[in-house]
This record gives structure tokens, sequence and C-alpha cells, in this order.
């Protein structure tokens, strides 16, 4: 034991930080999301646009007489779709599943509080 303290009191205490630390990094993120002047939701118009582009230019192709280099290419833009979607959900699936995590955590301690 350092300084006297129990295991569980010193891991209570650095997941409460970990949590604290996680909430002022949701606040910035929520500030960036929904915050008019901060041209997050014009660059997500920017990116879904292209996104829709690069979907009408894969729905547009023939593949009945795309040779193999235009295949490549198709499965190229499939991944590029990937990874833009995802990259464009990652900011609001943190905030939703810290928003979570907050909440089965102070479950937890409303629980300890009432057994102890």
């Amino acid at each position: 034991m350092i300084l006297g303290k129990k295991p569980d009191e010193r891991l209570k205490k650095e997941r409460i930080k970990r949590i604290e630390m996680a909430m002022m990094r949701s606040a910035r993120l929520k500030h960036l999301i929904y915050n008019k002047k901060s041209g997050w939701a014009d660059f997500m118009i920017v990116l879904e646009d292209y996104m829709n582009e690069c979907k009408k230019r894969k729905a547009l192709t023939r593949l009945d007489q795309a040779d193999d280099a235009m295949i490549y290419q198709m499965k190229l833009l499939d991944f590029e779709i990937h990874i833009l979607n995802t990259i464009s959900r990652i900011p609001k699936q943190f905030i939703e599943k810290l928003e979570a995590g907050i909440k089965e955590f102070r479950k937890e301690e409303e629980s300890q509080n009432e057994d102890g």
C-alpha cells in the first residue's frame, strides 16, 4: 500500500480522473460539432457531397465493360467511401459512448454507496 490508501481507492480515483479527462474532450468535440461558427457543419457537408459523388461514379460505371484497372479503381472508391464515412462518425460515436459509460459508472457508484 502506498501512503495507506487501499488499492480500490486508488483505482477509483484514477478511473474518475480518466473520466474527467474524457468529459473535457467530449465537451470540446461537442463545441466543435454543434457550434455553427466552427465550420464543422460545412466540412461535413463537403465530405458528404464528395462521398455521394464517389457513390454516383461507382454506380454509373459499367462493370461488364470494365477492365482490371477500372475494377481496381472501384475497389479503391469503396475503401475511400468506407474510411470517410467512418471518420465522419467518430466524434459523435465518442460522445455517445462516453456518455453511456458515465451513466454506467454513476449507476455503479450509486449501487456501491447503497451497499456500503
